[in-house]
């Protein structure tokens, strides 16, 4: 078998970013909320992921769970969210834009505040 008879038989991996949803659930100048209640969850950092105060994460929700990336990168979970916090991304079609609100070193978590 020649390489050019394995080239067309082989499978493509399609690995992407998609840093349009990380724009639509940043806030910018036309974005208006009257209220802002907000809404704080601890998640556990994933191994090898740190987190500074102020950091900007972006809160998704896929198959019931809540997670938090930074980037391409996805910096740690929410094992048990509270129930506003998970309607609060819901409610904005699974994606909203959090920040890291305190860091816990020793138990390896941190508090992530939305505030849509």
């Amino acid at each position: 078998m020649g390489i050019d008879f394995l080239e067309p038989k082989k499978k493509t991996i399609n690995a992407s970013y998609d840093k349009r949803l990380h724009d639509l659930a940043r806030e910018d100048l036309l974005t208006r909320h009257p209220e802002c209640a907000r809404y704080a969850g601890r998640m556990r950092l994933r191994p090898g992921m740190s987190v500074e105060l102020g950091d900007d994460v972006l809160v998704e929700e896929r198959n019931g769970t809540l997670f938090a990336s930074r980037g391409i990168n996805i910096v740690g979970d929410f094992r048990n969210p509270p129930a506003a916090m998970r309607d609060a991304v819901r409610d904005h079609g699974g994606a909203i834009a959090g920040t890291i609100d305190s860091v816990m070193e020793f138990s390896n978590a941190a508090e992530v505040v939305l505030c849509p």
